[in-house]
């Protein structure tokens, strides 16, 4: 029933025959992570579905975002005098998080492979859980740098090239049918851990410190989401896809097929950005992770509808209806000037588009 309201029966039939293809090429992958993911995984029990893999290492994930976030709402800690800071064992714990989720990430495959159990509902369920999760570590990273460290916007502006690399990665599959990993997201995704140990044995003001009089921590860390977000990710995957494009000269790519998904990322990028900078109750500044929650629940239900449509080698809508909730609903805060409702509103429209995503993605 649920399957038939968003599937067609040549969809169906064509996700039966779909087959996952996948490119690796990291050297830190290939002889550090991959020998030791394959040992790993040789102690799991046969009988545990890949797909339980996949969910435990995300609700390691989304327990050390509610701790963090509980103990800093608004990313406000390093500026609120006589405010306690998150506590050491939190950090500690969001670096055994981090460290768990990307170790059962990288086993989940191996065990489905292992156990002859891969499906199309795997590959959903992992990249669905990735795609929150890029949500949940940037909110935690700003825990550590503090909203105070940048503007409000150029905050929401990281977090959009943060989701927009992501979902460049699964467009480039849509086009060419082969996901290529990115060689930074594995080492990147360590750092991240180890910046969170660093957090937990010296404190998180240890890491507003310059090293060698140059740069601290924080610098690294906001320096390299720009450059790797901006400048690495997009300029790789297009000439990634020129290249496997040019390697099979028989497959053919439309100019809609190329470009048609990117017109919801574009017009959810704008929307959002739009209502945040002429937000009647500087909402972006008040409320940033009920702001980026919302940007988050956006793009995560964009690239699934997405993989969706590789899979089963169909086109893509222009707009989907979460990124026309969502223009609509910045659209009319704006112009209404309705300050005093804007956090109502805000809410109603992200808890309605969880209600959506969770309906679809299950």
């Amino acid at each position: 029933m649920l399957v038939s309201m968003y599937l067609t029966s040549v969809q169906l039939e064509s996700l039966k025959r779909y087959k996952y293809k996948c490119i690796d090429t990291s050297p830190f992958n290939r002889y550090m992570l991959d020998p030791f993911y394959s040992k790993l995984v040789e102690f799991f029990p046969r009988w545990l579905s890949p797909n339980v893999i996949t969910t435990v290492g995300f609700a390691f994930t989304f327990t050390q975002f509610l701790v963090l976030a509980y103990y800093d709402g608004d990313f406000s800690l390093h500026i609120e005098a006589g405010v306690t800071p998150v506590p050491r064992w939190a950090w500690f714990y969001a670096a055994f998080a981090a460290f768990t989720y990307h170790t059962l990430d990288g086993c989940d495959g191996k065990q489905a492979r292992r156990t002859r159990t891969q499906s199309p509902l795997g590959e959903i369920l992992d990249h669905g859980f990735d795609a929150w999760g890029v949500l949940l570590y940037f909110s935690s990273s700003f825990c550590l740098v503090g909203m105070h460290t940048v503007t409000p916007e150029t905050s929401y502006y990281m977090l959009v090239s943060f989701l927009f690399s992501f979902f460049v990665t699964h467009w480039e599959k849509y086009v060419t049918g082969v996901f290529v990993l990115p060689w930074c997201a594995d080492p990147g995704f360590l750092f991240l851990a180890a910046t969170y140990l660093g957090a937990g044995m010296f404190g998180e003001e240890s890491l507003h410190q310059n090293m060698l009089g140059l740069c601290s921590v924080k610098d690294v860390f906001l320096w390299t989401i720009a450059v790797h977000t901006s400048v690495i990710s997009l300029t790789w995957s297009v000439r990634l896809s020129a290249k496997m494009l040019a390697r099979n000269p028989g497959q053919e790519v439309s100019a809609s097929k190329l470009w048609l998904p990117l017109i919801s990322p574009l017009v959810a990028f704008l929307s959002l950005g739009f209502w945040g900078h002429f937000s009647p109750s500087n909402i972006l500044e008040e409320h940033p992770r009920w702001f980026f929650l919302l940007c988050a629940l956006v793009f995560s239900d964009t690239t699934i509808r997405l993989i969706l449509h590789q899979m089963t080698n169909t086109s893509c809508a222009a707009i989907n209806k979460s990124v026309t909730v969502c223009a609509l609903s910045s659209i009319l805060i704006v112009l209404s000037g309705l300050s005093n409702l804007e956090f109502n509103v805000l809410q109603v429209v992200t808890f309605s588009l969880v209600i959506m995503h969770v309906h679809f993605f299950v």
